[in-house]
């Protein structure tokens, strides 16, 4: 049996090691001038078990494991999952549905899920069946996109490859405008060597495309921003047609990120070998590197090719994962960082494994990550592996996705994305008091605030109070994890019978996560 009594100076604390498919009962019990207080429950509680490794369709393998002290888990998208850096699965994204396709003699299970990330907001992102989706650990829908085309001009924004929370709360999602009205007159020669794929609607003309879009939304789901590759590339050179003949010419957009400040947006063009800067204010495309050519000028032809991320990093350098898989040139997939503005490499470093030979390509998908010691988390997509290194290039983590050959059907897996998070709950924190009553002699009392997450937080604090009596607001300096700071309150007046005293923390990491808490005043 597990038993275990942990003692916690906060309101909450945190027990691991519990196991999926358990049932457990645990109760609690204050402690005051050392001696403890009436115990409270018991309460039950189970952890239920996902359906999905018990068939052991999937695994991952830790090849290696140097980070043994090192805090935080891996996020897989293919398992819609966590993991710690031992391959032990400690969260799971529950209510996943499965596609089962018809594939020869056999059946392929594909999973909905895509870029599945944990954020530093305690949320979970992720798409799904070409909706943007937030949701809570428990997989209760906290948010979704709107999905109505506002953008695209056609009935829905085909969301697709990146999706991520901003830290100014908003979310930003690529899409696709997948036809085009064209214009009431034009040249039908020019017309049939552009648009070959076209269509009447409502006694209108489209044709078909591919321009990648950008659309950042508030949470009331208003467009607080957009972009189209559309009014960027030279439309006589660029073949827009999804399925043309012409595929290196495709203006595929993949990946996406913002920097700090938010002024900037870099986007990635798979299929053109092309990353771009875009300037939020003026949705101008300020630099660019890559294949020159035309619709737009790039810098430092030839160091990527195929590629799949285009992550800012803290330094100001872009990082992103070189699948390179452009025939007829065979070479392993790499990851490359770069700088601004000269594209000149900073750093490289080929993805060619001995071990493991023909895992050395991630012929699609793909990203890079930095970890806060300043380590890449890389993975390479479907090459099925994900591995940490250090800038002097030495691998301290190293793990592979393996399928069992022996089911009945093929389970195709796709590793797109993988993600790193210092914990399930990176932003939480519980506050006290020492009082729940004050009175006329003793009218003040202090308020604790306790970081409980793993990442560093701030928290807004608003205390006010029926009659007046008790009017303040402040910020807290920055908490580390595992850290608190007192506030010592005070009445600005004196106080009159039956006022009650509000207290509103809220987190500057993440302004939906609010505490609430009252002290009455006694005559």
């Amino acid at each position: 049996p597990f038993n275990l009594e942990q003692k916690d100076s906060s309101t909450a604390t945190i027990i691991s090691d519990l196991q999926f498919g358990k049932k457990y009962r645990w109760r609690y019990a204050g402690i005051k001038a050392g001696n403890v207080m009436d115990w409270k429950g018991p309460y039950n509680f189970e952890i239920i078990t996902d359906s999905f490794p018990e068939k052991n369709i999937i695994s991952l393998r830790v090849l290696k494991n140097d980070t043994a002290n090192t805090d935080g888990f891996i996020v897989l998208d293919c398992t819609h999952s966590a993991v710690d850096r031992n391959g032990k699965t400690v969260w799971y994204l529950p209510k996943i549905n499965w596609h089962l396709i018809p594939d020869r003699k056999k059946f392929e299970m594909r999973p909905q899920i895509l870029d599945l990330a944990i954020t530093p907001y305690g949320t979970v992102t992720f798409l799904s069946d070409s909706d943007a989706f937030e949701c809570d650990l428990q997989g209760n829908i906290t948010w979704q996109a709107p999905n109505d085309g506002k953008v695209s001009g056609n009935g829905n924004e085909g969301y697709n490859h990146d999706f991520k929370r901003l830290p100014n709360g908003n979310f930003m999602v690529l899409g696709v405008e997948q036809w085009k009205k064209l214009p009431a007159r034009y040249d039908t020669a020019l017309l049939n060597k552009k648009f070959p794929l076209r269509q009447m609607r409502n006694g209108k003309e489209f044709a078909e495309v591919e321009f990648g879009t950008i659309i950042e939304y508030n949470r009331k789901k208003e467009i607080a921003w957009s972009w189209n590759s559309d009014n960027y590339f030279d439309k006589d050179w660029l073949s827009p047609v999804r399925d043309s003949s012409d595929y290196e010419l495709r203006a595929h957009m993949n990946a996406f990120s913002v920097d700090k400040k938010n002024e900037f947006v870099y986007a990635g063009f798979r299929d053109i070998d092309r990353i771009i800067k875009i300037n939020k204010k003026t949705g101008q495309v300020v630099n660019s590197w890559g294949d020159r050519l035309p619709g737009g000028e790039a810098r430092q032809p030839g160091f990527f090719h195929k590629q799949h991320d285009a992550k800012i990093l803290d330094d100001g350098t872009i990082a992103l994962f070189n699948n390179n898989n452009h025939p007829p040139v065979d070479s392993p997939s790499s990851v490359v960082i770069f700088s601004q503005p000269t594209g000149r490499v900073e750093w490289q470093f080929n993805c060619h494994f001995d071990t493991l030979p023909e895992q050395r390509h991630g012929l699609s998908g793909g990203n890079v990550d930095e970890l806060k010691n300043h380590h890449l988390l890389v993975c390479m997509g479907n090459g099925d592996r994900v591995f940490e290194i250090t800038r002097n290039k030495q691998i301290v983590w190293d793990a592979v996705i393996e399928s069992n050959e022996n089911m009945a059907y093929r389970f195709f897996h796709r590793l797109y994305r993988a993600h790193y998070i210092s914990s399930l709950y990176p932003c939480y924190f519980t506050c006290q008091t020492d009082k729940d009553t004050v009175t006329q002699k003793s009218p003040a009392f202090t308020l604790k605030i306790f970081n409980e997450g793993t990442e560093d937080d701030s928290y807004n604090i608003k205390i006010s109070s029926s009659k007046g009596a008790y009017q303040k607001q402040l910020t807290s300096v920055i908490l580390h994890s595992n850290r608190s700071a007192s506030f010592e309150i005070k009445p600005i007046q004196t106080p009159s019978s039956s006022d009650n005293i509000q207290i509103v923390i809220s987190s500057k990491t993440n302004p939906d996560s609010i505490w609430k808490m009252f002290v009455e005043y006694v005559k």
